[in-house]
């Protein structure tokens, strides 16, 4: 069963180690939840009101993790990695 989110997301910048392209609804990754070195999840991030999220910008997201983590609680941290690079950070809405 999958897990379900809201989260605000901000891309680090390019210059920060961020992405050097932008991200569209349906980028799939890893977030990890809590603490930064927590277990791994793999995400689809949606979002609406516009067509892309460019490093360094942010916005709030829609989050459908593939398994099943216990579902965050508001407040909770949100790492976005690309493998093992950290590319934004955030929190859980409610």
């Amino acid at each position: 069963m999958a897990t379900e989110f809201d989260a605000d997301l901000r891309l680090l910048p390019t210059a920060e180690g961020g992405r050097e392209t932008a991200l569209h609804p349906g980028y799939r990754s890893i977030v990890r939840l809590g603490e930064a070195d927590s277990e791994a999840w793999g995400v689809e991030i949606t979002f609406d009101g516009q067509a892309e999220l460019a490093p360094g910008e942010s916005a709030v997201v829609h989050m459908l993790a593939w398994a099943d983590p216990p579902h965050p609680t508001a407040g909770t941290a949100i790492w976005l990695y690309e493998g093992a690079r950290l590319v934004g950070a955030g929190a859980v809405r409610e």
